[in-house]
């Protein structure tokens, strides 16, 4: 077996969630690397939303008085959009302004869907001062995929192997509680978020302004959405899988959960296939770099996924739109900026460096969707 590399994030410009533009600051990828980095991200957080030191000792209070018994910490990874504490080794307190407030019926959605992979999420008030919005979450267990690719550089033997493909065929079943139990969500949950109101208009922005050499991979999607519309089912996507919201365990690989569901939202099945990209390889300065073996870790999540829905196994018109659908997350994620909440930038090469390199990578194979078409034959 090949040695895998060392990953180290890259220095994008605007990635969505995990950015700042235009600014030589820490990044949410590097959030957390340390104390300093934490501080940083804090005081940045409080900077932002034009609050003092004061305001964040409300918070503090605040979650000292929620939970009296508990030591109150503030958490390694602090988010763009919010203040994070820990209480204990159970909860997570946020707080948040109200411009980036959470969507609790897609909370509670999440939890029916997919079970302890999805934290329990409450809102606990609104402070009196800052204005912040609180919110307390389970802790989800295990360890963040971020810091396994930190603290383990190089994968060269047949135990991190299993545990790579382990991660790559619990994602695959993470996707597969999805399509399963779509049922239950709630009739409160509409196709109203961000990004599933308006995917039309969306497209047509790609079409228009993304870099010329991936228009046509755009166009090829716009044309395809009547067969994604009419083949596969709208579901609950997570709508934030990078690294640093994967969640599992350190020794086994095993899928612990996610956190982060802010982004969460109804899609086609299938948009968030573009996170299975996360699990095959890393960031470098220069781009990206798939694994030695990672059209193999491919396969085998797409082997699991067939298993889990058999439809897909019976229908080649399913796997075709599955692929579209894949295509459709990589250009909604990464074709457009994160700028402070908005996210109707369409990126481009002299500001967004990161988001570039990331469609260069996922859109390096031909558009070609019958590669699912030929690992079902295989089976």
């Amino acid at each position: 077996m090949k040695t895998w590399g060392p990953p180290q994030d890259a220095p994008s410009a605007s990635v969505r969630r995990e950015k700042k533009k235009k600014k030589k600051t820490k990044t949410k990828r590097d959030m957390g690397a340390d104390d300093d980095d934490t501080a940083e991200a804090i005081a940045d957080f409080f900077k932002r939303q034009k609050l003092t030191e004061r305001d964040r000792l409300e918070c503090d209070e605040a979650a000292k008085q929620l939970f009296p018994d508990e030591a109150v910490t503030p958490s390694a990874t602090q988010g763009y959009c919010s203040y994070t504490l820990l209480a204990g080794s159970a909860k997570v307190i946020q707080f948040r302004p109200e411009k980036f407030q959470l969507n609790l019926d897609v909370a509670d959605a999440a939890t029916l869907v997919f079970g302890p992979l999805a934290p329990e999420t409450r809102y606990r008030g609104r402070l009196r001062t800052s204005g912040l919005l609180i919110y307390v979450m389970d802790q989800v267990p295990g360890t963040s995929y971020k810091d396994i690719r930190i603290t383990t550089p190089v994968i060269a033997d047949d135990r991190h192997w299993a545990r790579q493909l382990r991660l790559c065929e619990d994602f695959a079943r993470f996707l597969a509680l999805s399509w399963h139990r779509r049922s239950k969500i709630p009739a409160s949950v509409t196709l109203c978020g961000k990004v599933g109101a308006q995917v039309d208009s969306k497209l047509r922005q790609l079409c228009e302004a993304l870099p010329l050499r991936f228009r046509h991979r755009a166009r090829l999607v716009q044309r395809h959405l009547p067969l994604l519309r009419s083949s596969l089912p709208l579901v609950l996507n997570h709508g934030d899988i990078v690294a640093s919201n994967i969640m599992l365990d350190p020794l086994s690989g095993t899928l612990t959960g996610f956190v982060d569901w802010t982004e969460a939202e109804l899609l086609p099945f299938g948009t968030c296939l573009y996170g299975l990209e996360e699990l095959l390889g890393f960031m470098t300065p220069s781009g990206w770099v798939y694994y030695d073996r990672s059209d193999a870790l491919r396969d085998a999540a797409f082997r699991k996924l067939l298993d889990e829905i058999p439809e897909l196994k019976k229908s080649a018109r399913l796997r075709e739109a599955l692929a579209v659908a894949r295509d459709l997350g990589v250009l909604l994620w990464h074709g457009f900026a994160w700028d402070d909440g908005a996210i109707d930038r369409v990126v481009d090469d002299t500001m967004d460096a990161g988001e570039i390199m990331y469609l260069e990578a996922f859109f390096a194979r031909p558009p070609a969707y019958g590669r699912i078409d030929q690992i079902s034959a295989k089976l």
